[in-house]
């Protein structure tokens, strides 16, 4: 049997047997172009996952366009998160550090990534390509675009793949759009935890506007409160989706189930049932 052209690009399954219909960009301009366009549009929050990273805005065309559409979107307030390969010497951790920190508010480091994913929340590129020179000049690569309601369950799967890459991975950049280094701290004289924010108590955030609210994190044992009195009268009943975590108020899609972000939720899972 013969494949035509149009039952090849027609819709497939997969993941779990979701069906997706694909929109194929197989063209390096169309991959770029279509990253772009990711990043410009993004509204909240931006991730960038590429085990390979290496563009420069000088003697570089392909990138220049990209480099300025994320200097644009971070000084637009927009969260930008890297999600790269971890590297085996020491070294190279410390240069992408140094090379990512002008574009990125945090930066993950994932052993072993081999997935390039480039998602603003509302739309997302899963592709071939990486974030190199090489890739976009002389590759030949794919990849598959993701937007609009028809595609809103595969944007959630997507979502949830970059929280399991960055809940594996280690962070080596924080976020600057916190209120300081939270820090978890055990005092053997009252047997308490406390929360550490440039050395001073730490107040939480609300998840739903951001106004800071006091947390106990030793009783109870769970976070229930983590919305302010006038967001709690809003809206009482059932689950309320966020867009701030909890405890350090970085700008991430959370829940009054899961209102922590993974960084804090990996330093206080110990003790408090997230």
């Amino acid at each position: 049997m013969k494949l035509t052209k149009e039952l090849i690009f027609a819709c497939v399954k997969a993941f779990k047997g979701m069906v997706i219909c694909l929109k194929v960009c197989s063209s390096t301009s169309s991959l770029t172009g279509a990253i772009e366009e990711i990043v410009l549009n993004a509204e909240k929050e931006l991730f960038l996952v590429s085990p390979y990273i290496k563009f420069t805005k000088k003697n570089d065309k392909i990138w220049s366009t990209l480099i300025q559409g994320l200097e644009l979107t971070k000084k637009n307030g927009i969260n930008i998160v890297f999600i790269t390969r971890k590297p085996k010497n020491k070294t190279e951790i410390t240069e992408i550090k140094n090379k990512l920190k002008k574009y990125a508010d945090k930066v993950w480091l994932v052993p072993d990534l081999h997935a390039k994913c480039y998602f603003n929340g509302n739309r997302a590129l899963v592709s071939s390509m990486n974030l190199y020179y090489h890739s976009a000049s002389e590759n030949f690569e794919i990849g598959v675009d993701f937007q609009g309601e028809s595609d809103e369950e595969s944007l959630r799967y997507i979502q949830n793949y970059i929280n399991l890459l960055m809940d594996m991975g280690e962070e080596i950049l924080a976020g600057t759009k916190t209120s300081g280094s939270i820090k978890l701290k055990y005092s053997e004289t009252n047997g308490k935890y406390t929360l550490k924010s440039e050395n001073q108590e730490h107040l939480g955030f609300c998840i739903v506007c951001r106004n800071e609210i006091k947390i106990d994190i030793n009783k109870p044992k769970k976070l229930h409160v983590v919305r302010c009195k006038d967001c709690w009268e809003d809206k009482k009943k059932g689950a309320v989706k966020g867009q701030f975590c909890h405890i350090c108020g970085y700008t991430i899609k959370t829940s009054t189930d899961k209102p922590a972000c993974i960084s804090c939720y990996r330093q206080i899972r110990k003790i408090v049932e997230v």
